[in-house]
């Protein structure tokens, strides 16, 4: 049902609720122009005990009403406001992640072509003593990397925490411009490195890796299971 149809009919809905007591009133007790004042006061004592509780009853509707239109603007800002902040604060450890990302180590060989060997480890090997000894030393080496991957968590769990617009769109919207500039491989790395250091986490909570999916040794992680 459109907008204007629930006006219109909202509309005669009210124009019935008032007239129809007033129809009763002059149905059975007549309707006219008396001379005797006892008549006027009874017919006005008998509305005023019809209407006086109908006008209570909308008056009370109207209050409701503007209370969930409040409500509903106010979470609206709200979560416009705590979307704009997680992003902004994506948006900063991104561009941070990349530069980082892109350093040449003493090796000429960038950071992120190191991460490459993490995505040939499987579940098993990077729970494994030598797996988490490798992940550590790079770890060691790099600890501003690893420590912004595990900033962007909190603000993705934010965001992916519920499942309705705008959230869903943002946090979607989020994890593609991860991926899209870091690239995927690299995004699996890091989080397999994350996963690798940190024993009380398992791989539903991993952002890219994420819930269902099964990490290989061949490319790094394949479809569910």
């Amino acid at each position: 049902m459109s907008r204007t149809a629930k006006i219109v009919g909202s509309i005669i809905f009210l124009v019935i609720l008032f007239c129809m007591p007033l129809a009763l009133y002059a149905y059975q007790f007549g309707f006219g122009i008396w001379e005797n004042h006892g008549e006027w006061a009874e017919m006005g004592s008998a509305l005023s005990g019809i209407y006086s509780p109908i006008i209570a009853l909308l008056a009370f509707i109207i209050l409701v009403g503007q209370f969930f239109s409040q409500y509903t603007m106010n979470k609206f800002h709200f979560d416009q406001s705590f979307i704009q902040k997680s992003q902004e604060e994506l948006n900063f450890y991104i561009e941070q992640l990349d530069h980082y990302l892109n350093d040449e180590s003493e090796k000429t060989e960038s950071v992120r072509e190191l991460l490459r060997r993490f995505s040939a480890l499987s579940e098993a090997e990077l729970r494994s003593d030598l797996g988490k000894r490798v992940v550590q030393e790079f770890i060691g080496e790099h600890r501003k990397i690893h420590d912004i991957w595990v900033a962007i968590y909190p603000s993705l769990k934010g965001l992916g925490v519920h499942d309705h617009y705008p959230y869903v769109n943002s946090y979607q919207g989020s994890k593609v411009k991860l991926m899209a500039v870091l690239s995927l491989n690299t995004c699996i790395a890091l989080d397999k490195v994350y996963f690798s250091s940190n024993s009380k986490i398992d791989r539903g909570e991993a952002q890219v890796l994420g819930p269902g999916t099964h990490i290989t040794s061949d490319y790094g992680c394949s479809s569910s299971y």
